[in-house]
């Protein structure tokens, strides 16, 4: 929905996206573990909200019970603070072109954003900023972890600068969201070895875990999640943002089969219909084969043209007769106008030394 915000500084637009409730299951096999403050609801995304207002953007999540609350967590060796449990990762789709952008969900997640979509921009709700910004965004300025990000009963909210929108308004925008449980023993061990390669985000055992003191491992053993089946390749999120029932756990799930589990995206109201578009790149008008070994396929053309293309770029291999025989993407180009492209669909195309136009609809 598009309306006015009402928050304080000059207002702006605000886009709000519904989530199913009662779906904190991940693929739908996973139980929180025993124990406080861990039940069924606190990491379970009831809407998110992205408003403008002023220069910031704010991102609010709300959940279908209050924020759990790890109390009195030691942060040094003199003090202890409270801290909210789940981390929020929002990932915007600003060109809504397939292929275009990162498809990888941040460290530890174990997922990728569905149906080709990338991310020009991750912005995180975490208990700890500072050592967030450390693990997930370290060396990256596509990664915006929220200054002073705070809990309020059933709502985490969180602002970072409206500039991340690059000149896109929010309508314009495809957005994916993820919630993850926080590992908070790290927090007042500063990074201990291990904390880099899980994101900060909670592991998810074949069975739930059983919480006491917060003295855990850097993947919150002994307190994890349970569920997965098969371990070790499962995402370790726990909600992900869709209005339409089943649509989390069949991406989620993917990774029964082997595959890589998926985010779905939020798409725009008025491209809902029509889903990503391709990406635009120079037309090359043909280009001669030169080889193939499987589904690689080199080819050359016109050097200026070919040197135009870019990595993830999905085009159509035409026969001779003019004829769509196959889905092509682009892994590279180089000198002297070579490309090396990779048949994801289709299969008729750039066979032997045939000449092959490739060209975007």
């Amino acid at each position: 929905m598009l309306a006015l915000a009402a928050c304080a500084g000059a207002p702006g637009p605000v886009r709000t996206m519904q989530d199913v409730l009662g779906d904190d299951h991940g693929p739908g096999t996973y139980l929180p573990p025993t124990g406080e403050p861990y039940s069924r609801g606190g990491f379970d995304l009831k809407a998110l909200t992205l408003a403008v207002v002023g220069d910031d953007l704010v991102i609010t999540a709300e959940l279908a019970r209050p924020v759990p609350i790890a109390r009195s967590v030691r942060t040094t060796t003199e003090g202890a603070m409270d801290l909210f449990l789940p981390t929020v990762d929002v990932y915007l789709d600003l060109d809504l072109v397939a292929g275009s952008g990162e498809r990888e969900g941040l460290v530890g997640r174990r997922v990728r954003l569905a149906d080709e979509a990338g991310w020009e921009v991750a912005l995180v709700l975490s208990p700890a900023p500072g050592l967030a910004r450390r693990v997930l965004g370290a060396g990256r300025s596509d990664v915006v972890v929220a200054e002073g990000a705070r809990a309020r009963g059933a709502t985490l909210s969180g602002r970072v600068p409206a500039s991340v929108l690059r000149g896109r308004g929010l309508e314009q925008v495809g957005v994916a969201a993820a919630v993850t449980a926080t590992v908070v023993s790290s927090t007042f061990r500063d990074l201990v070895p291990g904390a880099a390669a899980t994101g900060l985000a909670r592991e998810i055992t074949a069975e739930p875990g059983q919480c006491g003191a917060w003295e855990e491992l850097p993947d919150g053993t002994p307190c994890t999640f349970g569920g997965c089946a098969p371990c070790g390749e499962h995402p370790r999120v726990l909600d992900a943002l869709h209005p339409q029932p089943g649509e989390q756990e069949q991406r989620l799930g993917r990774y029964v089969r082997g595959e890589v589990a998926e985010l779905p995206i939020v798409l725009p109201p008025a491209r809902a219909e029509v889903g990503l578009s391709r990406p635009k790149a120079p037309a090359v008008d043909r280009a001669e084969v030169v080889d193939r070994k499987g589904a690689l396929v080199t080819a050359r053309g016109e050097p200026a043209r070919m040197a135009g293309l870019r990595e993830g770029q999905l085009l159509d291999g035409l026969n001779a007769a003019g004829e769509v025989v196959a889905t092509l993407m682009v892994l590279s180009s180089g000198p002297e106008g070579l490309a090396v492209l990779r048949v994801v669909s289709g299969g008729g195309a750039a066979s032997g030394t045939a000449i092959v136009h490739v060209a975007l609809p």
